[in-house]
C-alpha cells in the first residue's frame, strides 16, 4: 500500500463520521443586524417608557450631546470588538480592543470632569425607576447577543464578556438619557451606570462557561 493510500485511510478514519459544517459568517456581517435590531428595540423601548419632558433641549446642550454621541460610538465599537473576538485571531482587527477601551476611558474622564465641576453628590441608594427601565432596555439585547456570541470560537471569553457588557451598557445609558430628565452626574452614576457594572461583574464570573468551545 502506498503512502498516499495510507494518508487517505488516515483522513477517512479521522473525518469519516463528521459532516460538513457551514463556515461562520464574517464578524462584521454578524454584528450589523444586531446593531440595527438593538437600535430599533431601543427606540421602541424609549417610546414605551416615554420621552423626557425637556427632550427638545437635549441636543442644545453641548455636554449632553457629546455624552450621548460618545457612548453611542463606544457601544458600537464594543459590539464590533465582541464580534471579532468570536474569531480566535480577530481577523487581524486587534486594534479594536484598545480603541474601545480608549473611548470608554474618555467617557470616564468626562464623568470625572463633570463631577469636579458639578460636585459628586450621590443620592440615597434606593430602587430607582431608572434601574427598572435600564433592565427593561437591556434584557432582550443581552439575550440576543449572548446567543450570537456563543456561535463563535473565542479564545478570550472574559474579554468578550466585558465587551458585551460595555455594548449593552452603552445602549442602555444612551436610552436613559432620552427618558430620564435628571442630568446630574451623581444620579447618572448611581442609577444609570452602577447597575450595568454589577451586571457585568456577574457576566464576568460565568464568562468562561458561557463562551467555552
Amino acid at each position: 500500500m502506498s503512502n498516499k493510500d495510507n494518508t487517505n485511510d488516515l483522513i477517512d478514519n479521522l473525518c469519516g463520521e463528521h459532516k460538513p459544517v457551514k463556515c461562520m459568517m464574517h464578524p462584521l456581517w454578524r454584528i450589523i443586524p444586531w446593531i440595527l435590531a438593538i437600535a430599533v428595540y431601543t427606540g421602541c423601548a424609549i417610546y414605551f417608557i416615554g420621552l423626557r419632558h425637556d427632550i427638545e433641549t437635549i441636543f442644545q446642550t453641548p455636554g449632553v450631546a457629546f455624552e450621548i454621541i460618545l457612548m453611542g460610538l463606544t457601544g458600537i465599537l464594543a459590539a464590533l470588538t465582541s464580534s471579532y473576538l468570536s474569531v480566535p485571531d480577530m481577523r487581524g482587527h486587534k486594534w479594536l480592543i484598545p480603541t474601545t477601551i480608549t473611548a470608554l476611558a474618555i467617557f470616564a474622564l468626562w464623568c470625572c470632569i463633570r463631577g469636579a465641576i458639578e460636585g459628586m453628590f450621590l443620592p440615597r441608594l434606593h430602587l430607582d425607576h431608572c434601574m427598572g427601565e435600564g433592565a427593561f432596555l437591556a434584557i432582550i439585547p443581552v439575550a440576543i447577543l449572548l446567543f450570537m456570541m456563543k456561535q463563535g470560537t473565542t479564545t478570550k471569553p472574559v474579554l468578550m464578556g466585558i465587551m458585551n457588557v460595555i455594548s449593552i451598557s452603552a445602549a442602555g445609558y444612551v436610552a436613559l438619557r432620552f427618558t430620564c430628565s435628571m442630568d446630574t452626574v451623581g444620579h447618572a452614576t448611581l442609577s444609570h451606570i452602577v447597575p450595568y457594572i454589577l451586571f457585568g461583574a456577574a457576566i464576568g464570573v460565568v464568562a468562561r462557561k458561557l463562551y467555552k468551545w
